[in-house]
């Protein structure tokens, strides 16, 4: 039987027909200059760095840091050769535009020279409207990236109101909802930071397992993402779906995604739709077909709404015509 991709939402917000925003491409191009520092001690929270600005090329100067200044900032950091900063610099423009009468900057940094990302931040107009600056000897980046080993780009940094970085990741990647938590006062810095270890673990887990599939290495990592993410179960979920169904992974750890998709039902004590239903996939794609089955009759008995309980109706007549599942 061929598993198709849930697309319930739940209330954890777990599932799409795409894959998850970790696991979107990057472009690696520090390592080579030395900014990626095995020895970077910098983590959520610290103080942010200045900003050593050669030239802005829109929008600016943006100055912060002032005793009377309230704003909160996103520095991004990006090139013109990178192709999944196509992707985010359009998202960024989004969240600009929904979020600056609320006092949120976004400001975008690149390292290269004038003369090539002039004409393409010129070609991207009203998709990419915030402030760009170019960076001077590198010393940015050295603040932001090197500080915490980081070497792949589009990368963002979110700075509080207290001058402290809250967040860094993927601005595709949860940058949306670090904002709303902060502004609406959700923030925590220990939720954030678990957030963040999420993030690093599972790209690392997606890299090995796609390139040379299970080893003891994507295990060990494997085991501390679920023991990471045991309280946020819309991560448990986003882990599970995409070892059962990015088409990256070589050897599906079914035991592994088993055990991250029933910690989720666990934590939203069997009232999410979108936790039923990747745990009822992994249960199929386990052979556990009759355990399938219950739990994904269990999660039509509470949908609500038609569209649910047809997708999961589609679900229930595919594990039936599959008496062995499919791994």
């Amino acid at each position: 039987m061929a598993h198709r991709k849930p697309f319930l939402r739940g209330t954890v917000k777990a599932l799409n027909p795409t894959t998850p925003r970790w696991a979107l491409a990057i472009c690696l191009w520090l390592a080579a200059s030395g900014f990626a520092s095995a020895a970077a001690q910098a983590e959520l929270g610290t103080a942010a760095a200045p900003w050593t600005i050669r030239e802005w090329i829109q929008g600016g100067p943006v100055s912060w840091g002032g005793a009377q200044d309230t704003n909160i900032y996103v520095i991004e950091f990006w090139a013109t050769w990178c192709g999944p900063c196509l992707q985010s610099i359009p998202h960024l423009t989004r969240l600009r535009r929904k979020y600056q009468d609320r006092g949120v900057v976004f400001v975008g940094v690149s390292r290269e020279e004038p003369e090539a990302v002039r004409p393409y931040v010129r070609r991207m107009g009203t998709n990419m409207t915030y402030a760009v600056a170019l960076d001077s000897k590198d010393a940015t980046t050295r603040a932001y990236l090197g500080a915490f080993g980081e070497s792949a780009i589009p990368r963002a940094f979110v700075i509080g109101r207290d001058r402290r970085i809250l967040w860094t990741g993927h601005p595709l990647a949860g940058l949306d909802e670090i904002i709303q938590d902060i502004l609406e006062g959700r923030y925590t810095l220990e939720r954030a930071k678990a957030g963040s270890e999420f993030l690093r673990d599972a790209q690392r887990y997606l890299l090995i397992s796609s390139t040379v599939g299970s080893t003891p290495e994507t295990l060990r990592v494997g085991k501390r993402i679920v023991e990471e993410a045991k309280d946020q179960p819309h991560l448990l979920l986003q882990f599970a779906q995409v070892i059962l169904f990015d088409n990256r992974i070589k050897g599906r750890d079914l035991k592994l995604a088993l055990d991250a998709a029933n910690q989720a039902v666990a934590a939203t004590k069997r009232q999410d739709l979108g936790a039923l239903q990747i745990y009822a996939h992994a249960l199929s794609m386990s052979s556990r077909r009759e355990e399938a089955i219950a739990v994904v009759q269990e999660a039509i008995g509470r949908a609500t709404q038609p569209a649910e309980k047809q997708a999961l109706e589609s679900d229930l007549a595919a594990f039936r015509k599959s008496p062995l599942g499919t791994r």
